[in-house]
């Protein structure tokens, strides 16, 4: 089991991401809004928007992980758990790179 220091930096870690999602969303909001919604009937934006909110409900999850990881009850099961989960969203974070980079379709 790593130290609580540790998972609590991984925490603190995952605010900001989460945050930082947030700003995200306005930011793309905005950008289809002056664009008047040319990016948002394309299928890439589309799928790309579905893999950002599953990236956010993924990042509540993690959080959820540590914070149980941190209670006295805690087992190394919270920690794989979140382990599994911040590979997923290293996949989506790429997914989604390749998705506004590529435009595929």
């Amino acid at each position: 089991m790593p130290p609580a220091p540790a998972l609590r930096g991984f925490l603190r870690l995952l605010r900001i991401s989460q945050v930082s999602l947030g700003l995200m969303f306005i930011t793309g909001a905005a950008m289809i809004a002056i664009v008047h919604g040319a990016f948002g009937h394309r299928l890439w934006m589309i799928v790309s928007v579905v893999l950002f909110l599953g990236l956010g409900g993924i990042a509540g999850l993690t959080q959820r992980c540590f914070k149980k990881a941190l209670m006295p009850s805690g087992t190394t099961d919270d920690i794989e758990s979140a382990h599994r989960s911040l590979l997923t969203m290293c996949v989506i974070v790429a997914a989604i790179a390749w998705l506004m980079e590529a435009k595929p379709f």
